[in-house]
């Protein structure tokens, strides 16, 4: 892993806290950091006087977790090899995707609620797959809506369908605009995605289908690529094979297997996510507005207003933000106003904090008695 350490806490409804610890930084050992001994042996630092200048400087981070790009595996076509083949090794690495169902061909929901419940996403593909550039606006919306009713009411807890993908990417403007009215993103062009979007570009996500000769060492340099650039590169898969065999839309399970490799390697600077999260955190990025302010020589609040909140699942945006260096040495303390719970943690350099909307986040500085 690269020297900077990142510390996760997880399973809590208080906003995420990652540190960057880095080893020129810190002058603990992370390592021998006991949580519960610090808790009960911590006090407030007295105010430093304001002869020490420090401003803080709250960025928002274009990707989750300050990654430097996105990552979205994708799947077309409700195969058996998905939830066969595809879904084992994604679980084994840790690793969501979104799958694309035409669902007048699920005959066995069951296969799809598990990988729901798994925690990847069931996304429409519409109902039986027409070229949507053929039909009437009529019979694609009853495509649309046979599709999204048929997800809603048959995956288990699912309350909305956020993503599309055009069935064999055949897509015009009055097509886009229809599809939007009833989903979140539609994925249909070809390439890989820039950080920012506009509202049009949600109708026309980019992705790259992997198709014949499957060459793994270029969808590796469109990785590295990715990563170069800051962007969100969404791959999308047809059906696996397990004895080899290969056609336009069937890939061998080894060379699949070698593309979900080549994504784990680059887990430290990659943000692996469903297109549901990855476009909502776009959208509440676009959108959030960050202010700070300095209580006192110890203690500092963010806070942040964004009007998406209140329609969006992900429902928290990452910021990042240099801490003073005279907190060297002593601990932080990070509270969240929404539930008043407190996090402790060594002091770094850097803090990343997940802030939700209209939530002020205070970070303190404290020391042992």
């Amino acid at each position: 892993m690269h020297p900077l350490e990142r510390l996760i806490i997880k399973g809590s409804s208080i906003p995420v806290i990652l540190f960057l610890l880095a080893a020129f930084s810190c002058n603990r050992d992370t390592a021998t950091f006991n949580r519960e001994e610090e808790v009960a042996r911590i006090v407030k630092l007295p105010n430093l006087g304001t002869g020490r200048s420090y401003k803080p400087n709250p960025t928002l981070c274009v990707w989750r977790g300050n990654q430097k790009a996105a990552c979205t595996i994708g799947f077309d076509d409700v195969l058996a090899s998905h939830y066969q083949l595809a879904a084992p090794r994604l679980k084994a690495r840790q690793m969501h995707g979104t799958f694309y169902l035409n669902t007048k061909n699920v005959y066995r929901w069951s296969f799809w609620n598990a990988l729901a419940q798994d925690g990847h996403e069931i996304a429409s593909h519409t109902w039986s797959h027409p070229k949507c550039t053929e039909i009437s606006e009529e019979s694609l919306r009853n495509e649309l809506e046979r599709a999204r009713n048929d997800i809603l009411r048959n995956i288990i807890g699912q309350t909305d369908v956020p993503s599309f993908a055009y069935p064999s990417g055949l897509y015009n403007d009055q097509v886009r605009k229809v599809v939007l009215e009833y989903h979140q993103s539609a994925r249909g062009s070809f390439g890989i995605n820039p950080p920012v979007l506009n509202n049009d570009d949600f109708s026309l996500i980019k992705g790259i289908g992997a198709y014949p000769p499957y060459d793994p060492h270029y969808l590796a340099e469109l990785l590295t690529r990715t990563v170069h650039d800051g962007g969100w590169i969404l791959c999308y898969f047809h059906s696996i094979s397990t004895d080899g065999s290969m056609n336009q839309t069937t890939i061998p399970l080894d060379l699949f297997t070698r593309h979900l490799d080549a994504v784990d390697s680059l887990r430290d600077e990659l943000w692996i996510a469903t297109q549901k999260q990855v476009v909502e955190y776009i959208k509440l990025r676009q959108n959030a507005r960050v202010t700070s302010s300095v209580i006192d020589s110890s203690v500092v609040e963010i806070s942040l207003k964004n009007d998406y909140f209140g329609t969006l699942t992900e429902n928290s945006v990452d910021v990042m933000m240099d801490l003073p260096e005279y907190w060297s040495g002593n601990i932080i303390v990070v509270t969240s106003e929404a539930d008043n719970q407190s996090q402790i943690l060594p002091f770094s350099d850097k803090i990343i904090v997940s802030i939700r909307n209209l939530e002020t986040v205070s970070i303190t500085c404290k020391k042992k008695i």
